[in-house]
């Protein structure tokens, strides 16, 4: 039978990590309207990776088992638990340095931040450090069978404190805890570059989507950072049970945090129809064109040349058509089109590539570099 703080646990760890964010996730993989970086979809899949982690006992049926103590599904648990949050923690980071490094210099220079072999790099470091953590774990428990010992805390199964358990405790709230204080230190750092930013411009909503994406990103780590802390007071007082269910259930509230955050986007509403769908800009250059047409109505011989907001038309002298007796019935009209430039626009006038709302497909190739 579960208790409250069991109930309560699995309720905010499900409701966030195994059905609002993997809407989320659908929407963005599926949608034509939605654009995310992979970095970003790479974060909401650890969080759901997280969240099923912490139900592996459950969903076996042995939660609240006093025996499960002993047995390998356990020991499992604790594995992926640590090495989820692990993952998790270093998604966020590369996920917050690929912002950085994407971040306009000044009010006429885009980062375009690290190319194809970058991009690639930060997308693998979060899963291959989480099969590094695990592959290690099960290869001390292969070549040391009962090293690792798992016991029942903290409403799911954890690493015991002593013994030969004793390093796997620890070293991963120290892992999670340093990236976490990173990527709050570095996204507090473009929140005030952008604020200040601001401050040269003659209209500030120009910098309104950067703002409003750096301040999620801001919010979300201190929110995050608040685990860091709390991880370290767990390290400092492993002997409270009562603070070890506190810090259980705050953990648990990071996926439902990561939906609203990272998942109330106004392009993600729009698809839920939960927003009024904005109208769409093209911002294609208008090439040079040339064309002509006729028309029968009769005009003087002489030539006639327009030419109104830099588009220049002119026609030619009418001409006799066969068969009319000499008689002029049409004339040839042409017209030309200058090529027309977008205007210029601030860099932060355009959300963080893949990471907000884009104006259309053609802004999206512009801005991201790729269609």
């Amino acid at each position: 039978m579960l208790d409250a703080a069991s109930i309560a646990f699995f309720v905010l760890t499900i409701s966030g990590g195994q059905v609002l964010l993997p809407v989320v996730l659908a929407t963005c993989i599926l949608s034509r309207r939605v654009h995310r970086h992979a970095l970003f979809l790479e974060l909401l899949a650890c969080f759901v990776v997280y969240s099923l982690a912490t139900c592996v006992v459950l969903y076996a049926g042995r939660q609240g088992d006093p025996d499960v103590e002993g047995h390998p599904l356990c020991l499992a648990q604790a594995a992926l638990v640590n090495g989820s949050l692990i993952m998790t923690s270093i998604a966020a980071f590369c996920l917050i340095l690929h912002l950085r490094l994407t971040m306009p210099l000044s009010s006429k220079q885009l980062r375009d931040g690290l190319g194809p072999l970058g991009q690639r790099l930060l997308s693998c470091a979060a899963p291959l450090a989480f099969l590094v953590y695990e592959f290690t774990l099960l290869g001390i428990e292969l070549s040391h069978p009962g090293t690792l010992q798992a016991e029942q805390r903290d409403l799911i199964c954890g690493f015991r404190s002593t013994g030969g358990t004793y390093l796997a405790d620890r070293i991963s709230p120290i892992i999670i805890g340093v990236f976490l204080l990173a990527s709050l230190a570095m996204s507090s750092f473009m929140f005030t570059l952008t604020f200040s930013a601001r401050k040269g411009l003659s209209s500030r909503s120009t910098s309104a989507p950067w703002m409003r994406v750096v301040l999620r990103f801001t919010i979300f780590a201190a929110y995050a950072g608040v685990t860091a802390i709390a991880c370290m007071c767990r390290l400092a007082l492993p002997d409270t049970p009562a603070l070890h269910t506190v810090v259980s259930l705050y953990v648990a509230t990071l996926p439902l945090a990561a939906f609203f955050v990272f998942g109330t986007l106004p392009d993600v509403l729009e698809v839920w129809h939960l927003r009024k769908r904005q109208h769409e800009t093209q911002t294609d250059t208008v090439a040079m064109s040339r064309g002509s047409v006729l028309t029968g109505d009769p005009m003087s011989p002489r030539h006639i040349v327009a030419d109104a907001y830099g588009s220049k038309w002119w026609t030619a002298d009418p001409a006799a058509s066969p068969g009319t007796g000499g008689q002029r019935t049409s004339m040839s009209v042409g017209w030309e089109v200058p090529e027309i430039a977008p205007p210029a626009r601030h860099p932060y006038a355009a959300y963080p590539p893949g990471l907000g709302p884009a104006d259309s497909e053609s802004d999206i190739k512009n801005d991201y570099g790729r269609p």
